[in-house]
């Protein structure tokens, strides 16, 4: 059923209303700016469920002259189909942006956003739920013609800036939005739920629902291990074939990431056991040692940094290893500094600021830093 014109306008109005509403400036939006003047290119915003995509969207409509945002989740829009996108850019003419909010309710979305990108009259701003802002699914539709940003929740440098936040609350509490309002660490274990069940289980086919939610839980709760498909295998009973395809849509999720060890050989970097974090330590459903806790908010840190965890590695050797590596610099992250671990810490680096001479190593502790001259405080890198 096609959704009357009256319908559209209303949505359109409400979406202006929303530009009223109150909300915090994110660090992403001045990288994501720079991509409005091009209209040849659709700007895609992906990222974990509540990480603030839509907030995102209506700080930077509402900064913008001749812009709409229209959020398709609303259940006056149940009904519309492929053909009421074209009614909708009837309605549209004379806006330069336009954001839609999770577009992709609506089937055959990305041919319609194909037409209008190519036309280069508009600029056209997406987000949506992981569930079907796939790069897989809309990638071949949209080659050539998309600039994708991966947003996070609230890093540390904001969580602090804007609700006076410690490293010790943050550790516990991560950076959603709306957790960190309400402080009330339970949403984001409703969050956890959230990304299962509609954002990993709806898409990925698995019948197993039992055993696929142990292995997403005990993924999330031991952030930075290594994952052994034999150990794995005895906890959760799955076959290696449906742990991958699983693994697949865990990371499709952006509810964690997973890197690789460090080598100059292909074969040994996708053979070798894979590290895994996750994107918040809210989503975190046990009690860990705050060692873990930080290591998983660095990793977290180097991922907004480098935007894809496909080019951070962890560094692996006979004797141990350095947590984590990327282009020509090596980070040891250590939660406390003292006497007896001082010299192991700091080990590692040394042998490899001595074998590679070019090499950026650094040692980050949030406590006991001032033990070592080379040790650099955690809150300061962060």
């Amino acid at each position: 059923m096609a959704v009357p014109v009256e319908v559209w306008k209303a949505v359109v109005e409400e979406g202006f209303d929303r530009y009223k509403e109150k909300r915090f400036p994110r660090e992403i939006e001045e990288k994501i700016k720079p991509s409005l003047e091009h209209k040849s290119l659709a700007t895609v915003l992906v990222g974990v469920r509540r990480a603030g995509k839509s907030s995102i969207m209506l700080n930077l409509a509402s900064s913008l002259e001749n812009s709409v945002y229209i959020n398709f989740e609303d259940e006056r829009l149940v009904e519309a189909q492929l053909s009421d996108l074209t009614k909708l850019s009837h309605l549209l003419r004379g806006y330069s942006y336009w954001f839609f909010d999770e577009i992709q309710n609506i089937k055959g979305w990305e041919k319609f956003v194909r037409r209008i990108v190519d036309s280069k009259k508009v600029k056209i701003v997406l987000s949506g739920s992981n569930a079907s802002l796939l790069s897989g699914e809309y990638g071949s539709s949209l080659t050539g013609r998309k600039m994708s940003y991966l947003v996070m929740p609230l890093s540390y440098r904001e969580a602090s800036k804007i609700f006076s936040l410690s490293i010790e609350d943050y550790l516990e509490t991560g950076g959603f939005p709306e957790v960190l309002k309400l402080r009330a660490k339970s949403i984001a274990l409703e969050y956890r739920e959230d990304i299962f069940y509609r954002d990993i289980l709806s898409r990925a086919g698995i019948r197993e629902i039992e055993k696929a939610y142990k292995l997403f839980s005990h993924l999330l709760d031991n952030p930075g291990m290594a994952i052994s498909y034999k150990r794995i295998k005895s906890l959760v009973k799955l076959s290696h074939q449906t742990m991958e395809r699983l693994f697949y849509f865990f990371s499709m999720s952006y509810a964690m990431f997973f890197i690789k060890k460090h080598s100059f050989s292909s074969y040994e970097r996708e053979t070798y056991r894979k590290k895994v974090y996750g994107v918040d330590n809210g989503l975190i459903a046990k009690e860990l040692n705050k060692s873990h806790l930080l290591e998983n908010v660095v990793a977290q840190e180097l991922l907004r940094y480098l935007g894809s965890p496909s080019k951070l590695f962890y560094f692996s050797y006979p004797r141990g290893e350095i947590d984590f590596v990327f282009s020509n610099n090596f980070i040891q992250v250590a939660y406390e500094l003292n006497e007896e671990n001082r010299k192991r810490e700091l080990s590692p680096l040394l042998k490899i600021k001595k074998s590679k001479k070019k090499a950026n190593v650094l040692l980050l502790a949030l406590y006991g830093w001032e033990y070592l001259e080379k040790a650099v405080p955690v809150e300061k890198f962060l």
